[in-house]
């Protein structure tokens, strides 16, 4: 209901969040980031035993990143190298090298105020 929502009026209250950097080498679908209910059940597990069974709620939010091709400050990135004491370019590619291929925004929502520190932490 969008009145609820405009007057602020919702059930759910964020009790923790946290990202998960993935790089290419496959291990995201394999990780209890890929499904909420997977993720859901990590949580629960974690926690005592009195509130493993709280109405709660995950959110899995996925970022591919993708850098464009060109950048903006292209041939203006140098890097010195302390062994050789020299100055050369920094490519792209080098930048790009470390940079994760996707991330997931984890985020998980309780229904009562007072289960927000258990989930938390």
């Amino acid at each position: 209901n969008w009145q609820c929502f405009l007057r602020r009026d919702i059930p759910w209250m964020l009790a923790g969040e946290t990202t998960a950097l993935f790089a290419s080498d496959g291990r995201e679908q394999v990780s209890i980031f890929s499904h909420e209910s997977t993720f859901e059940a990590a949580v629960r597990a974690n926690l005592p035993e009195e509130f493993k069974s709280i109405a709660m709620h995950v959110d899995i939010a996925r970022h591919l990143h993708r850098p464009g091709a060109v950048l903006p400050s292209a041939g203006r990135n140098f890097l010195y190298d302390p062994q050789t004491g020299k100055v050369g370019p920094l490519e792209e590619e080098e930048l790009f090298q470390h940079i994760p291929q996707s991330f997931r925004i984890c985020r998980v929502y309780v229904a009562e105020p007072e289960h927000r520190e258990a989930v938390a932490t």
